[in-house]
């Protein structure tokens, strides 16, 4: 199988790790994943270039507000729902250039910096970074991205900007990382389609894969759907880590019960996806996740009960 691309939450948990250590933060990254919701359930699009469902780009739902938890106070430069179709409207290119990376001058010259989403001269399109500079005739924006140990250029308009406007040290205990993750979800199942136009949950997504896969039979591309299915165990995984770290912690009792029934539902989801004998190709990936997913319902029901 290829190389596994990184999600583009996980370069925003980057991304956040970075601006809260210079505030003098110390957080681990599956603590900024929790916060911005990931694995506490599963969202798709269906975009129209696109034949089957992909992981959604939606956990900046409440970043401004996750992102306050670890000392990283952050200003959006237009609400996460305006980006959408920017990328297909030929005049984003030259409104981004006129009204926006004036403002990015701006920030970088107060001294603060501005993280973006998307623009970036990258081999991962779907990333976030940094932009901490500008520099030439053309006063070209440059900035830091995971995974890049050099300087990378935002050398297209960004979809998503957001000032960086302070930092401060902060140390939010466990059950604050866990509820604001918890109601970032909640948000999403409940209003979500007005944020993120064509927003899918778990099992509308699974049916839409097996309806494909009866259509397709053998043209059915298998590395799409494992892939996917690997973002989905890299979700997972980092809620189980931040919730065995903090296992003993009482307090975390209080965020149980909806935990508990968002990971038994996408259990199921699971489950009947894994059922579909035209999916057999990969039952082993997804009894992989389907145990990653079990596992976390036995730890909140451990935590549950102390």
């Amino acid at each position: 199988m290829r190389q596994l691309q990184p999600y583009s939450t996980a370069n925003l948990a980057e991304c956040l790790v970075k601006l809260a250590e210079s505030g003098g933060t110390e957080i681990d990254r599956d603590a900024v994943l929790t916060a911005l919701g990931v694995g506490f359930g599963f969202f798709f699009t269906q975009s129209p270039d696109e034949d089957f469902p992909v992981l959604a780009e939606c956990h900046d739902f409440a970043l401004p507000d996750a992102a306050a938890l670890f000392g990283v106070r952050l200003r959006a430069m237009h609400p996460p729902r305006a980006r959408h179709g920017l990328s297909d409207s030929a005049e984003f290119t030259d409104h981004f250039e006129d009204s926006y990376v004036p403002l990015i001058h701006r920030a970088l010259e107060n001294g603060q910096r501005v993280l973006a989403f998307r623009g970036w001269q990258s081999e991962v399109p779907a990333t976030w970074g940094i932009v901490d500079r500008y520099e030439g005739d053309n006063n070209v924006l440059w900035g830091t991205v995971p995974n890049h140990p050099e300087s990378v250029q935002l050398n297209q308009p960004a979809l998503q900007c957001y000032v960086v406007e302070e930092l401060q040290s902060a140390k939010p205990s466990a059950i604050d990382v866990l509820s604001r993750g918890a109601k970032t979800s909640a948000m999403l199942r409940e209003r979500g389609l007005q944020m993120y136009p064509g927003l899918l949950l778990a099992r509308t997504a699974f049916d839409q894969l097996i309806q494909k896969s009866e259509v397709l039979q053998d043209a059915f591309p298998p590395h799409k759907i494992m892939a996917m299915i690997k973002h989905m165990e890299q979700q997972s995984r980092s809620l189980c880590r931040f919730l065995m770290k903090h296992e003993s912690d009482s307090e975390l009792e209080k965020a149980m019960p909806g935990l508990l029934t968002v990971a038994r539902k996408d259990a199921l989801a699971l489950c009947h996806l894994l059922n579909n004998p035209d999916l057999a190709f990969f039952r082993e990936t997804l009894d992989d996740l389907l145990k990653i997913n079990t596992d976390m319902e036995r730890l909140l029901t451990l935590i549950d009960s102390q």
